[in-house]
């Protein structure tokens, strides 16, 4: 009896697997096909994208492979991570909070804006009650009225208490000013003239 040898051919010399690993079988192969293809000969691409692996944003389908177009604030392959934006110092004048995808500035005293960039004028509100206000950076300063002192030139100063009525006057306080009540004899704003003297230079 005669007996005939089997010789299996080996298919995979032909490079069969488009984008994979061939694996040669008794009267066949079989392709393991890289990530991102499938069919039997790992010819046709699969399109991750039907099943929506960006976490964030919008899929592209590439060959064997995507793409995530991540949205402001956002990073990573599938825009799973999100970006502290704290960490380059939008906030000129103010204190950076991060957010999920963004992030908001708490702004000092006397700034506004997105990035506390804008300064305040404080003196469209006129604080200076009785004076001249000038805006500064993130402040303003009041130039107070001769009589007046404070920080918004709120407060009288008692002119009084440097004594500046002589020769025995009276001193009266006023609002923003003072007033001499002269004794027998003296007369000016501040009693410092004789009225015989006052006559005779006359």
């Amino acid at each position: 009896m005669l007996l005939l040898k089997h010789t299996d051919i080996d298919e995979c010399t032909g490079n069969p697997c488009q984008h994979g690993r061939c694996v040669n079988q008794d009267g066949g192969y079989k392709c393991t096909c890289s990530p991102g293809w499938t069919g039997q000969n790992c010819q046709q691409d699969v399109n991750e994208c039907t099943r929506n692996p960006c976490s964030r944003g919008s899929c592209v389908n590439k060959a064997g492979s995507y793409q995530c177009t991540c949205p402001p604030g956002w990073t990573g392959q599938n825009c799973q991570f999100d970006i502290d934006e704290c960490a380059r110092n939008p906030c000129q004048h103010g204190r950076c909070v991060n957010k999920d995808g963004g992030y908001k500035c708490t702004c000092s005293p006397g700034w506004t804006g997105q990035n506390c960039q804008q300064d305040i004028n404080e003196c469209t509100r006129n604080p200076c009650q009785h004076g001249r206000c000038v805006n500064q950076g993130g402040g303003y300063k009041c130039t107070c009225s001769p009589g007046w002192t404070g920080q918004n030139c709120q407060q009288d100063i008692d002119e009084c208490g440097k004594k500046p009525c002589q020769h025995g006057g009276t001193c009266w306080n006023q609002l923003g000013s003072y007033k001499c009540a002269c004794s027998s004899g003296w007369i000016g704003r501040n009693c410092d003239s004789q009225i015989g003297k006052f006559k005779l230079m006359r």
